[in-house]
């Protein structure tokens, strides 16, 4: 795995097909999945891939995993390869370590 320092120089080349590792670094909640009568708890460590489904024309890449999508471009990068989804009603506060899966 290389980290994923989206806007950086040392950024990996991503291409559709890629698998990206995403690593929760702190246990949150998800209310809604709590009120759904599933598990609300995400624990730290919690390791989910994702793949590169799509680049779009002027250049921004859309993830997904299973039913969840996202554009990289989107997140809130604060810290190399962190990623920290704000708390608001419905989840607290999520941090997550991105990597590429590289294959040598």
């Amino acid at each position: 795995m290389t980290p994923l320092n989206w806007g950086k120089e040392d950024c990996p080349t991503l291409s559709v097909g890629d698998t990206l590792i995403g690593i929760t670094e702190n246990d949150s909640w998800d209310y809604i999945a709590g009120l759904c009568g599933m598990n609300p708890k995400l624990k730290k460590g919690l390791v989910q891939k994702w793949k590169v489904k799509k680049i779009l024309e002027h250049g921004a890449h859309l993830i997904e995993c299973g039913s969840n999508r996202a554009f990289l471009e989107h997140m809130t990068w604060d810290d190399g390869n962190r990623v920290t989804v704000k708390a608001n009603i419905a989840w607290s506060e999520k941090k997550i370590r991105w990597f590429k899966e590289v294959w040598r």
